[in-house]
């Protein structure tokens, strides 16, 4: 494999446009005898590459489609310093990445939006994207994909794919109220925390967990918003101080809690394109095991012992693209979730280190 960087002069700076195509090493004359050429653009966030989590999943996803026999594929991935800038290269792609280095004009290009808030840019592409042209928005839930079809038209057809984290919720739920009643606290209040970056007006979260832990607790459990949109999250220049400002707050208020009452340890830390960053902060904290929160989309491997909700996006990318190369438009089904019903969701919870806070809650130790 070749991998291409493309340095772009341009008003605003791009951080990243790679492109990695199966036949870069060939030679550059038009081969007829070829499967048509797709051409695949995946959309990462301002600062998102590198999380260590849920992008990083989606990279690894797209990268692995390379080695399909079946396609003559060109993947080509793109972010950027800021949201304007990404909006600005995301039209030019569809307005003039029509053609393959070597001249021969692409049967199919898809775009793979990867953060649902991508969704408010269809309005702007409508124009723009051509007919062949399809698009696949991760993260999304049936209804916003019906949603975003009515906006790009019956000529762009648009498909959801999306993993729910609900069934890994239900079990550290149940994990959370066995060991209440192993404390002998079965009657205390049942209050696991939820944080995340940035808040839900935003439309970025259709994950069930929120509507999950509502359903297992009978009551609404408020997310704590540690950023706004404003707060520099979508500028690479801005966002690695506001992201490690976000991680001090979360860990005070976490270790805050802990310390009103020593029950209360159990949440869930939804950080987004920022995993990496949330986990050294709290490791940071030699009194890190007086709590037992678990992290969505990380894998757990960088702590022995860390509670962890992994979706596998990997494989899902994967999967799903190998899947759309191989089947018409027509053909292909419009949404597709997954969960730990088919195995696309793990979660890792490790069984000592809550025998060892029961312990030293009941004074054992």
């Amino acid at each position: 494999m070749k991998i291409l960087k493309l340095m772009l002069v341009v008003a605003v700076p791009l951080l990243l446009l790679a492109a990695c195509n199966k036949d870069d090493d060939a030679s550059t004359e038009p081969d007829t005898q070829a499967a048509p050429k797709v051409n695949i653009l995946t959309v990462f966030a301002p600062g998102q590459l590198g999380d260590m989590g849920y992008a990083d999943l989606v990279l690894k996803g797209v990268n692995a489609i390379e080695n399909d026999s079946t396609a003559n594929i060109r993947l080509d991935y793109i972010t950027a310093n800021d949201i304007e800038s990404l909006q600005e290269w995301i039209l030019w792609w569809a307005k003039e990445y029509t053609v393959a280095q070597d001249g021969t004009p692409f049967s199919r290009r898809l775009l793979v939006m990867t953060e649902l808030y991508m969704a408010k840019w269809f309005s702007t592409l409508t124009g723009s994207l051509k007919q062949g042209d399809e698009v696949l928005l991760l993260k999304a839930s049936e209804d916003d994909i019906k949603k975003a079809a009515q906006i790009l038209g019956d000529k762009i057809p648009v498909y959801g794919l999306n993993i729910s984290a609900a069934g890994s919720v239900r079990y550290y739920a149940k994990v959370y109220t066995d060991f209440l009643e192993t404390c002998k606290q079965s009657g205390h209040k049942k209050n696991i925390g939820l944080y995340r970056l940035y808040g839900d007006a935003t439309g970025l979260y259709r994950d069930s967990i929120a509507e999950t832990l509502q359903e297992i607790f009978n009551q609404p459990v408020p997310a704590e918003h540690i950023l706004s949109e404003e707060s520099g999250l979508y500028n690479t220049e801005l966002s690695y101080n506001t992201f490690q400002e976000a991680y001090k707050t979360c860990s005070e208020s976490l270790f805050s809690r802990a310390e009103k009452d020593p029950y209360d340890i159990f949440s869930i830390l939804d950080f987004g394109s920022s995993n990496s960053g949330a986990k050294f902060s709290l490791m940071g904290r030699n009194d890190y095991y007086t709590l037992l929160p678990v992290m969505l989309d990380t894998d757990g491997s960088w702590r022995t012992g860390h509670f962890c909700i992994n979706r596998h996006f990997d494989l899902a990318v994967t999967n799903w693209l190998k899947k759309w190369c191989k089947t018409q438009p027509s053909e292909m089904p419009a949404y597709e979730i997954h969960g730990d019903w088919d195995g696309y969701t793990t979660n890792n919870i490790d069984t000592l280190i809550i025998n060892y806070k029961i312990s030293q809650l009941n004074g054992t130790k």
